[in-house]
């Protein structure tokens, strides 16, 4: 009698195994570095045994993204069971709680939409539409006199910070570290309307692109921004430039070298405006200001950096590294009882909440001078959240 359960719950203890060790191996290294050799390699088994759970590695990122699409929709109806409108605390304690619980999952439904097929794409499409919108009715009810443009980028801006454990290992006990994250999102999403300027600004500058190397560098990311790393090829990079592409291979090596190149001319950039000098508030200025001229290579960044492998990939990360460690010390300054995990964790959210929001793109009735006055009242919010 006790035999047959357990021969029956051995296969599905198999295709949970394949599916977490795949989903960690996803987030590492992305949907299309991994081969279903890899996941076998990973489990102890042959790659034969994998296709007896699962008939592709499509299939196996369909059943990840499907289980946490599952589990939002069963937090949402849980959050919406227990007060008529969500307040912006249950959305975050759920956010964070589901990132620090299934990473790995969370990290595939972030990064990997572009590789589902398109069905499966468009229910995670509508998805995050009503969490948004969600997130939205939660932020209204915290701020008076929010508009819809502002609600937009606030809640982006709020997702991105509550997403925060995806691409930071604290070295803080979990529960710590969520409670944290949660008052970090608070702090953020009550700052009231900040006073904006009357003038909407001069539209942004359009990049120099007169010299070919750099043509190739803005269409690439034009390209990616669009279709997803994956999906671009030297050659439709060319097409977009007016080149063919045998052409961009005398400005650069490859794909990869083209994107390295943008990333490290824009972390250069970055870490020039660094001076012993400034306030942690003018080094998150300088960041905001640079996010701003930048958007679409953040975008990218954010959900394609795991293509990205070498050594110049590490450096690439250790750019970010190394403004990172400056915004903690400047932080210690100003708030010397803080200690460098505390301080990190401040730092790193304040990255993602800003990265969160340009990472929408330009609004016509938002304008760059709004979006800098905006982020820079949120993130001085969370620069005061105690630890």
């Amino acid at each position: 009698m006790d035999s047959e359960p357990a021969a029956d719950a051995r296969p599905r203890r198999r295709a949970e195994e394949i599916l977490s060790r795949a989903a960690g191996l996803f987030r590492q290294n992305g949907y299309h570095g991994v081969g279903v050799d890899d996941i076998a390699r990973s489990v102890g088994v042959t790659g034969g045994a994998i296709y007896r759970h699962y008939r592709s590695k499509e299939q196996l990122l369909v059943a990840m993204i499907d289980r946490v699409v599952d589990r939002l929709a069963g937090l949402l109806e849980t959050v919406r069971r227990e007060d008529r409108e969500p307040r912006l605390r249950q959305l975050a304690e759920v956010t964070v709680g589901l990132c620090l619980t299934d990473r790995d999952l969370m990290s595939a439904y972030q990064r990997e939409m572009r590789s589902l097929p398109a069905a499966q794409r468009d229910r995670v499409r509508d998805q995050q539409r009503e969490l948004a919108t969600v997130w939205a009715r939660a932020l209204k009810a915290e701020v008076p006199g929010l508009a819809a443009p502002e609600t937009r980028y606030r809640t982006a801006a709020l997702i991105g910070l509550a997403l925060t454990p995806l691409s930071h290992d604290a070295g803080l006990p979990e529960p710590e570290y969520r409670t944290m994250i949660v008052n970090l999102v608070l702090a953020a999403g009550q700052v009231p309307v900040p006073a904006y300027p009357r003038s909407r600004g001069r539209a942004p500058t359009e990049p120099d692109t007169s010299r070919r190397r750099d043509r190739i560098l803005h269409e690439a990311i034009r390209l990616a921004r669009a279709h997803g790393y994956p999906a671009v090829t030297v050659e439709s990079i060319g097409a977009a430039a007016g080149i063919d592409g045998s052409t961009v291979y005398r400005h650069y090596r490859d794909k990869e070298d083209i994107f390295l190149t943008a990333y490290e001319l824009a972390g250069r950039q970055l870490l020039s405006t660094l001076d012993d000098d400034a306030s942690v508030h003018e080094l998150v200025a300088r960041y905001i200001d640079h996010t701003l001229r930048h958007g679409d290579l953040v975008a990218i960044w954010l959900t394609e950096s795991n293509h990205f492998t070498g050594a110049r990939s590490r450096d690439a990360r250790a750019l970010q590294a190394a403004y990172t460690e400056r915004l903690v010390r400047a932080l210690r300054d100003l708030r010397p009882e803080l200690d460098n995990e505390h301080a990190e964790v401040i730092v790193r959210a304040v990255f993602l909440l800003v990265n969160g929001a340009v990472s929408l793109g330009p609004a016509t009735r938002f304008s760059e001078q709004r979006m800098r006055a905006l982020l820079q009242s949120m993130a001085a919010a969370c620069l005061e959240v105690p630890a």
